[in-house]
């Protein structure tokens, strides 16, 4: 898949290997979504703009993650990302047929509302509340076949630990917020 879009401008690349290897790898580990700022810097428009990338984490430990799909794009929206993700998903589907696309396992993103959103929305066609509901179905007992087929969100700790920081440390003394931190930490490691 190679796609040029003028307006908003972006590039989506993949190709068939990629997409072989996404198909089967999929179904057995996380795949992650990222975006980086300040890859491309367009000097006459004054904008950065954002290299995305589906990659899976390399099984030799010390290498680089290995890259499925690209997209470089001056926009960081849903609507963007969301396209970016259903082409990727339409060019699987060209290679092994409508029926016998695959449905990620988990995928793993930071805290970026905008790859939360285009992430349910492409694979579990849900949104963010439709998500939360299914999770709580799901930890109560009252989960469905069909709702523990769909793929889980997975949220990186540390941008969540960064965040809750972030908006506790203006509200608690230095000693409150490592304790807050620390029972934070304990209460996001808790097994029932």
């Amino acid at each position: 898949m190679q796609r040029i879009g003028y307006s908003p401008l972006y590039v989506l690349y993949c190709n068939e290997h990629a997409i072989r290897l996404w198909h089967e790898l999929n179904k057995k580990q996380p795949a992650f979504i990222d975006a980086t700022d300040g890859v491309v810097y367009n000097k006459k428009k004054g904008r950065e703009y954002l290299y995305y990338e589906i990659c899976f984490a390399n099984p030799t430990p010390g290498l680089t993650s290995i890259p499925v799909a690209a997209m470089l794009s001056e926009k960081h929206d849903v609507p963007q990302i969301h396209h970016f993700l259903s082409c990727f998903q339409h060019s699987e589907k060209q290679v092994y047929g409508r029926s016998n696309t695959s449905q990620p396992q988990q995928i793993n993103t930071d805290f970026s509302m905008a790859l939360i959103l285009s992430v349910l929305k492409c694979y579990n066609t849900e949104t963010l509340n439709d998500y939360l509901d299914r999770t709580w179905k799901i930890l109560s007992g009252h989960g469905t076949n069909n709702d523990l087929k769909k793929t889980v969100l997975h949220v990186c700790l540390a941008h969540v630990m960064k965040n809750v920081k972030s908006k506790l440390k203006d509200h608690l003394s230095k000693r409150n917020l490592e304790f807050c931190m620390y029972f934070f930490g304990l209460l996001i490691n808790a097994k029932y």
